[in-house]
């Protein structure tokens, strides 16, 4: 009796300990397609916890990588809009909404044009959604930038926020990236 309470046992932590790895492995895509970002474990780790990406292929890994910089975009654009209303006068402010509304727009177009790929349209759609997310990056910097001019004691809480956000953009262009690189879907 007590080997049989023992051998239940052992398969219970077996099971508990198997189901914590399957929650929170990853698939070989998503590592493939993480293997050149900046911070490969924010890559990974990202992409992992999004739903549908330990499934997805390449392509679909990409709609995947950008709808997460869709869903941050968002909260960030809601915090630069209030510290505008609590410091109108901060110029650089203005500004960094007006660049995250571009930044959304660009990334909303992207998830379009990236739903709607084919082989047919591939060239062309790969080649309009790489430039949206290198403009999304860019307007980070320049939102940060136009803050180091005008109003530094702002800058710190903006950046940590545009920061997180372009760590994702950078990260959907790289697989964007990838994707392109096959040449096809």
């Amino acid at each position: 009796m007590a080997f049989f309470r023992s051998g239940l046992l052992w398969a219970i932590m077996f099971f508990a300990i198997n189901g914590v790895w399957a929650a929170t492995s990853t698939s070989d895509t998503i590592i493939k397609a993480c293997n050149d970002s900046l911070d490969r474990d924010f890559c990974i780790s990202s992409l992992s916890k999004a739903p549908g990406a330990l499934q997805a292929d390449l392509a679909h890994l990409s709609v995947i990588a950008v709808h997460l910089c869709i869903e941050e975009v968002k909260p960030v654009y809601d915090f630069i809009v209030d510290l505008r209303e609590r410091n109108p006068n901060v110029s650089g402010l203005k500004d960094c909404v007006e660049l995250l509304e571009d930044t959304r727009d660009e990334l909303h177009d992207s998830e379009s044009k990236l739903r709607r790929l084919s082989d047919a349209n591939f060239n062309e759609y790969m080649a309009d959604v790489m430039t949206w997310l290198s403009g999304g990056e860019t307007n980070q910097d320049n939102c940060v930038s136009g803050l180091q001019e005008t109003h530094v004691s702002l800058l710190s809480a903006v950046k940590a926020k545009t920061d997180y956000l372009a760590m994702l953009i950078d990260d959907a262009l790289l697989v964007v990236n990838n994707v392109a690189d096959q040449g096809h879907i």
